[in-house]
């Protein structure tokens, strides 16, 4: 496997997205009041509504992280009364070496010492067949 991309979602989860709806797309708005007004000013205030409205859980933060994995495939599809292949390989043929791109994600927060703890990685996404499975 090779990471290819990590970055933080500060303040969002899936979770706290799913419970407050109204919050997807936070970042992309903060984004285009940037654009739109250039202010780092005008950011910063849209910043404290964000973790204002996130409430407190904006301690948290979603580390999403894009990895590509080489394997070695056999795929064959067989009809259970015939055992014709109706789709894929031929038995007999050799494997064959693909890569998938897979993304991860994984919740962490402030542990009671003030410092960072990790959740567990989840599986969001394979080949962006869920085009990338976005929350934020």
């Amino acid at each position: 496997a090779q990471l290819q991309n990590i970055f933080a979602v500060p303040m969002l989860t899936r979770d706290i997205v799913a419970s407050k709806p109204h919050l997807k797309g936070g970042y992309q708005r903060l984004e285009r009041v940037f654009k739109e007004t250039q202010s780092y000013n005008e950011v910063k205030q849209k910043t404290y509504e964000l973790a204002e409205e996130v409430g407190l859980d904006s301690a948290k933060r979603t580390v999403i992280a894009e990895a590509t994995i080489t394997c070695l495939e056999y795929f064959q599809v067989k009809d259970l009364e015939s055992g014709r292949v109706v789709q894929g390989m031929e038995d007999g043929d050799e494997e064959e070496e693909v890569v998938h791109l897979v993304r991860f994600e994984m919740v962490t927060d402030r542990g009671e010492d003030g410092k960072r703890e990790g959740g567990n990685w989840k599986l969001i996404d394979v080949d962006d067949l869920l085009e990338g499975n976005v929350f934020h």
